[in-house]
């Protein structure tokens, strides 16, 4: 699969949060591989994100895949991360 059509995992966080500073200590290891990118509300990219998004809230998972965003709901832990979109379920990162 090429890279212009690969699923893009987006955490949307915001500073001064403490939910949000969980959820990229959790996900710090996938953040620094790029398998998540991190992505701050107060940017331009975070803004565009939230403006169209069904409801604002961080910390929030956005999937990017073939140029359109979908907002899911994030469920995670110390541990495990989950996003649910839709009826899909995505492991982001798994307990070892």
């Amino acid at each position: 699969m090429s890279k212009k059509n690969k699923r893009e995992i987006i955490l949307l966080s915001s500073t001064g949060c403490p939910p949000c500073n969980l959820a990229e200590e959790t996900l710090k290891d996938k953040i620094s591989s790029g398998d998540v990118r991190l992505v701050s509300i107060s940017s331009a990219e975070g803004m565009k994100l939230a403006k169209n998004a069904d409801r604002i809230e961080v910390p929030s998972i956005f999937i990017k895949e073939k140029g359109k965003y979908k907002q899911c709901e994030l469920f995670f832990d110390d541990k495990v991360a989950i996003a649910k979109c839709g009826e899909e379920t995505i492991p982001i990162k798994e307990d070892e």
